[in-house]
């Protein structure tokens, strides 16, 4: 038994070909995501800092949708925080 036979076993050939090439294709884009993931959170974490700033606006917080949405952002300020930090050497991944 081969090497995609044992991946995709039960399939065609044209299939166990298909899935061989697909699983190769994100196993190549896999391999650049950490800088795309790192890139994309600092972008995301300067505009979601402008958003949460102009939501916390005494005119803003007048519905409870805003004060929703001000939550959000704080949220996603944390998360990508935690992606940002890793990446230029200020935590460890795991723990601090």
């Amino acid at each position: 038994m081969g090497r995609v036979e044992s991946y995709f076993p039960g399939l065609d050939e044209k299939s166990q070909q298909f899935w061989w090439t697909t699983l190769n294709i994100l196993r190549h884009i896999l391999e650049y995501f950490p800088s795309i993931e790192w890139t994309v959170a600092l972008i995301g974490f300067i505009f979601n800092s402008i958003h949460v700033v102009v939501l916390t606006r005494k005119p803003m917080m007048t519905t409870s949708s805003f004060i929703i949405l001000i939550g959000i952002g704080i949220h996603d300020l944390i998360v990508m925080i935690c992606i940002i930090l890793p990446q230029i050497g200020m935590t460890h991944p795991g723990g601090w």
